[in-house]
Order: structure tokens, then C-alpha cells, then sequence
């Protein structure tokens, strides 16, 4: 019989993998632990894939050593190839590319781990850990919400001309300073918003829990998952479009837009993958202003969903099962009048394509 949870783990932390093992058993939850699963003799490669593939959890405990090993990578890929995320419980801060994905992060087994190891951590602090990771098994089926990431590095934000810094200094108020400090290692460490320090994945992870405590509000035995691609998605064409024709299965999805980024020639390539999504309603589209709402917009946008209530509850206070199919054209705080006409243009050829009847809006285009 399959086991439950599959940890995975480098060489160098088998003793934090051994306890966590022994400690998941003892609540009752069956682990696969290679030191006592795989049994001699076995060919014990292929065991290592099938009791991957096989399990419903896989917990990797990530640290600089994981980041070396090439098991570890290899049993996470292999847990990915069913459209899974693992959970990742983080022993230090080295960073992982596995996208935007559920991390267990507890501060005093980081301290603990390089310094006096697993056996110097509280047992306060080890019975939370174990309770994060006794959650994410007795997770509610996942809704999993593809998520393209069209953004940069910041090693492609290097790549800009000097026409091209001009340029978006005049339009869009970024210094050549503002977009050097914007940008990471990674594509998840971009910070959309200018003099805030808050990463693209730290907003993802925000809108998730978010979205999961609204869904369980509703009583929905569902919970929002992101599955963002890794970064195959931007060296390898064939999984580049894999990926993006996801966005059009029956399952909501996400393309957040950095607005510097199509400047640059692998987000041009990337752009046409997408195209079909303005044809369907589930795909949200979001263009981030580089600039943080103001508070006067934010005050603005509460003061309508305070005294418009009435009209405007579907898209204001949407509900987990939609009273009506889909809400009308809408634009709030609609400050160009040139964004208005847009939004009368759309509706009105929505209304000539179909002769007179009301069609569901295509996917909309949202700015903070």
C-alpha cells in the first residue's frame, strides 16, 4: 500500500528527516523514509519513483544542501509530473525554484538549524511544526489556478537600452535606480510596486489565503492552490505552451502583467501564448500600475462599496457561487475618460456580434 506523505530531504539533514518521520507515524500518518522504507536489494531508483508518484503529500525539506542534491530535485520533478505541488518546509533561507508553492516557514527551527540541529529545537517549536504540516494534509480538494508570471530578473531588467530607460522614465516615472531595485534572483522576488518592499510571491500568497478563508466562508470544499510554471517556462518553447494552453481548461486562471516587462524580447516571445484568454471570462488579466494605490483611491473604492451596495454587490462582494452568471462591464475610479469609452466600445460591439443579446465579457483587464 501507497504511503501517505513521501519526505524528501539531502543526505547532509536526514537526522531533522528521520524525526519529522518519526513523529508523523506517531499521529498516526504512514511515511515514506528512504532509511526505512527501501528495503535491500531492491532496485531502489525506481522505488524511489513509484513511491513518489503513489503518495498523496510530499514533504521536501529544503536547505543549501537540498538545493545540491540532485535526488531531491529529481523527487520533486517527479512529484510535479501529476500537476502537484509539494509542501516545502524551509530549514534555512535558501531560496527554491518551485514556483509560488506552499512553504513552511518556522524561525526558530531555522535558527536551530545551523547551530545545535534538530535536537536543539524547542519542543514547542518542533509540535507547531508538525501541526503546519498536519494542516496541509488535511487539506480540502485543491483548485489549482494556473498563473502566468509575466515579469523579469534581475538579470533580463539589465537588458534595457538607454532609449528604452528614457522612455520608461517619462512614461512611467520609473529611474533607472527604481528598476534595479525591483528585481531578484528569481521572477517571484519582482516588487510590483515602487518604494514597497513586498515581492509579487509574498502578494500571491496573500490573495491565496485570502481567497481560501472567503471560499471557506461559503462553505466550499475547495481550496485555491497556485500552480505557477518553473523556469522551463522561459528556455524551453514546447513546456512554454503546455503551460499556457492550461489557461483554457475549466478552471479559473492568471496572468499578472509587469508593465516594463514586454519591453523585453522573452516576455515578447511569451505574450502571443496568451492571446485566446481575452475570449474567456474565467481568465483574469492584471496589469500592476508600478505605483501603489494611493490612500485617497483606496478610500474612493471603499467609499463606493459602502453606498452602491445595492447595484454593485456581484462585483464588489462577489459570492463563491455567483448569483448571476457574470456581473456587467464595470470600471471604478475611472480617472481617463478614455477608459470609459473603452469600456462602452466593448460592450457595445458585445452587443452587435450577438445581435442584440448580452454575451459574458471576455477577461478582464485590471489595474491594482
Amino acid at each position: 500500500m501507497a504511503e501517505e506523505i513521501f519526505i524528501s530531504y539531502a543526505h547532509q539533514d536526514r537526522a531533522w528527516a528521520a524525526k519529522l518521520a518519526a513523529d508523523l507515524r506517531g499521529r498516526g500518518v504512514s511515511v515514506f523514509f528512504d532509511q526505512s522504507s527501501l528495503r535491500d536489494g531492491e532496485k531502489w531508483e525506481d522505488r524511489l519513483k513509484e513511491a513518489v508518484k503513489a503518495c498523496r503529500h510530499l514533504i521536501c525539506l529544503w536547505s543549501k544542501a537540498a538545493s545540491g542534491s540532485q535526488w531531491v530535485q529529481q523527487e520533486v520533478a517527479f512529484y510535479r509530473v501529476s500537476e502537484r505541488n509539494p509542501v516545502v518546509a524551509m530549514l534555512d533561507t535558501t531560496a527554491h525554484t518551485f514556483g509560488s508553492i506552499h512553504n513552511i516557514v518556522v524561525e526558530p527551527l531555522q535558527a536551530a538549524y545551523g547551530v545545535g540541529g534538530v535536537d536543539s529545537v524547542a519542543s514547542a517549536d518542533w509540535i507547531a511544526f508538525i501541526d503546519r504540516i498536519m494542516k496541509t494534509r488535511n487539506r480540502a480538494p485543491s483548485l489549482r489556478v494556473p498563473v502566468a508570471l509575466l515579469t523579469l530578473d534581475a538579470q533580463s531588467a539589465k537588458g534595457f537600452s538607454d532609449a528604452q530607460l528614457q522612455t520608461i522614465q517619462m512614461q512611467l516615472g520609473l529611474s533607472a535606480a527604481d528598476l534595479a531595485s525591483r528585481y531578484g534572483k528569481r521572477r517571484l522576488d519582482w516588487k510590483p510596486f515602487t518604494a514597497v518592499e513586498t515581492t509579487i510571491e509574498d502578494y500571491l500568497n496573500e490573495t491565496r489565503a485570502a481567497i481560501n478563508q472567503w471560499l471557506a466562508d461559503y462553505k466550499v470544499n475547495k481550496e485555491l492552490d497556485w500552480d505557477i510554471p518553473d523556469e522551463r517556462f522561459w528556455s524551453e518553447d514546447e513546456y512554454a505552451s503546455l503551460f499556457a494552453a492550461r489557461m483554457e481548461d475549466e478552471t479559473p486562471g492568471l496572468i499578472v502583467i509587469d508593465p516594463v516587462a514586454p519591453l523585453q524580447l522573452d516576455v515578447q516571445l511569451r505574450l502571443p501564448l496568451f492571446d485566446r484568454c481575452l475570449r474567456l471570462a474565467r481568465v483574469a488579466i492584471v496589469a500592476l500600475h508600478p505605483a501603489a494605490a494611493t490612500p485617497q483611491a483606496a478610500s474612493f473604492r471603499r467609499w463606493i462599496e459602502r453606498y452602491t451596495v445595492t447595484l454593485l454587490r456581484p462585483y464588489v462582494s462577489p459570492r463563491a457561487i455567483p448569483e448571476i452568471a457574470l456581473s456587467a462591464r464595470l470600471g471604478i475610479g475611472v480617472d481617463d475618460m478614455g477608459e470609459m469609452r473603452r469600456l462602452l466600445k466593448t460592450s457595445i460591439g458585445d452587443s452587435l456580434r450577438s445581435g442584440g443579446t448580452a454575451t459574458p465579457p471576455a477577461a478582464a483587464a485590471l489595474s491594482n
